[in-house]
């Protein structure tokens, strides 16, 4: 993460400045680094199932199980798409990152051209997109300022989430797509992602709307291409949106700190010398732990002397389990205070 001092357009300063201060105390606190990509990346898949429930709505236990296929078949196409994405994102979003993404999510979806067709922004009180025949328009005037590197993520994020929604350049899976690209950047950047809760449902579909109205108004009042002439003077419903996603990345952010001063942290330490590799192999055992869908944490060698720090989603009665099978009555566990031992 590149810490500079961006040209805020779109979001207060205060805001900015407290995602970032919590950014920092992320990436420079006495953290182990892959237990926070750990955590991110918990985080980042927990963002991504409420993304696909934010479209389903409020269901019933009957509703969920007689469509479980159905629900996982969509997880595993978002699963997919971020993938694609993350792998394929390096600073600049375009039109065939776009597309290909898009149709991993939805495979309707056509891989080298957008829509053709006129569609509504679903739900109560719907919005009409524009045109299929000025898609590609209103989307060259976007990307340039979610490319420009001189605005904040967040800032770059939020305008991609808000525009996307509103072009809806796709013939499906608009909401879904625009959230996992602005998350995307997001985590390009090093930020948490801005999480939209499945309770949220409503709201975060009013916030669109009444978003899409403000910008709709301020363009009929001249053209598109001078409406993006300068990022200042948006309307107040544009503004509470991209606040909105602001304060989701600083939740987000607060989670992540919050999860790794709150994991549970052990130490595991031979009664007597052992060779390299018998500490070695503990660890690995621990690990292989972690490594099961929906568990958070990791194992490590502190030092030579074979010290094992084992932190994350786990309880002394399972990492004595896992180490009994080999090592009965060789180790000693217990608590393990960071802070205390100045690792």
């Amino acid at each position: 993460m590149n810490y500079v001092v961006y040209c805020c357009m779109i979001l207060s300063d205060y805001i900015l400045q407290e995602i970032d201060r919590k950014a920092v105390l992320v990436e420079t606190g006495h953290h182990d680094s892959g237990l926070v990509r750990a955590i991110q990346i918990a985080l980042y898949q927990d963002s991504l199932v409420h993304s696909h429930e934010l479209e389903t709505g409020k269901m019933t236990k009957k509703i969920k199980r007689k469509i479980d296929g159905e629900v996982r078949r969509h997880n595993g196409h978002l699963e997919d798409g971020w993938k694609y994405a993350t792998a394929n994102y390096h600073g600049e979003l375009t039109h065939p990152l776009i597309l290909k993404t898009a149709s991993i999510i939805e495979p309707v979806n056509e891989t080298e051209s957008y829509r053709n067709v006129a569609v509504r922004v679903s739900g109560f009180d719907s919005v009409m997109t524009i045109n299929p025949l000025k898609i590609e328009r209103h989307l060259n005037l976007l990307l340039p300022h979610v490319n420009d590197h001189e605005l904040h993520a967040v800032e770059r994020a939020s305008l991609l989430h808000l525009h996307f929604a509103r072009i809806h350049p796709l013939v499906d899976g608009n909401g879904r797509v625009a959230r996992l690209l602005q998350n995307v950047i997001l985590r390009h950047e090093g930020y948490a992602p801005a999480t939209i809760m499945r309770e949220e449902r409503s709201f975060y579909q009013e916030l669109l709307r009444d978003a899409m109205r403000g910008y709709i108004d301020r363009e009929s009042q001249s053209t598109a291409e001078q409406t993006w002439e300068s990022l200042k003077g948006v309307s107040p419903a544009e503004e509470r949106f991209y606040h909105y996603i602001a304060s989701k990345v600083n939740i987000g952010l607060e989670s992540l700190l919050t999860a790794i001063d709150d994991l549970p942290c052990f130490k595991v330490e031979f009664n007597h010398k052992v060779e390299p590799g018998v500490a070695y192999t503990a660890k690995k055992m621990l690990q292989e732990y972690f490594r099961q869908p929906g568990r958070v944490g990791q194992a490590r060698l502190v030092d030579k002397r074979g010290l094992i720090e084992v932190r994350g989603e786990i309880n002394p009665c399972i990492v004595k389990g896992i180490l009994d099978k080999k090592y009965k009555g060789d180790y000693t566990l217990s608590a393990y205070n960071l802070a205390e031992e100045g690792v």
